[in-house]
């Protein structure tokens, strides 16, 4: 079981070095994205929670914070952390700042989910 988290979490390009989260799905494919809006169910702190997603999202929880992958024509990936104090931070690139990162590890609660925009170009495609 153990093995199999690890391995999706590699398949969702999530991947940690020195203490910064990196986030690169290389081996996702489009089809893992939904194709009409549904809900999330997750549990957050022993407590579960839902989260309305739209056509062509995807989501997950990692360190108990939900993520949600959003497919974009764009060459770069962006992300949006929402925290719960209702504050949003803007990030360019694929790397979490330090400082969200730690928030992150440490179970602290404090985020309330991280919205990532996916280059469609950085998806798997399968040779056929």
């Amino acid at each position: 079981m153990k093995e199999e988290v690890i391995t999706r979490f590699g398949e969702l390009g999530i991947g940690v070095e020195e203490g910064i989260l990196r986030i690169a799905p290389s081996l996702l494919q489009a089809a893992e994205f939904s194709k009409d809006p549904s809900v999330f169910n997750y549990v957050r702190e022993g407590k579960k929670e839902t989260l309305a997603l739209l056509a062509g999202e995807l989501a997950f929880t990692y360190c108990q914070v939900p993520f949600v992958y959003k497919l974009r024509d764009s060459e770069r990936t962006h992300m949006i952390v929402t925290m719960m104090s209702g504050a949003r931070l803007p990030v360019e690139g694929d790397r979490l700042p330090k400082s969200v990162c730690q928030a992150l590890f440490s179970h602290a609660g404090e985020i309330a989910k991280i919205e990532v925009w996916i280059p469609q170009s950085s998806l798997y495609k399968a040779i056929a």
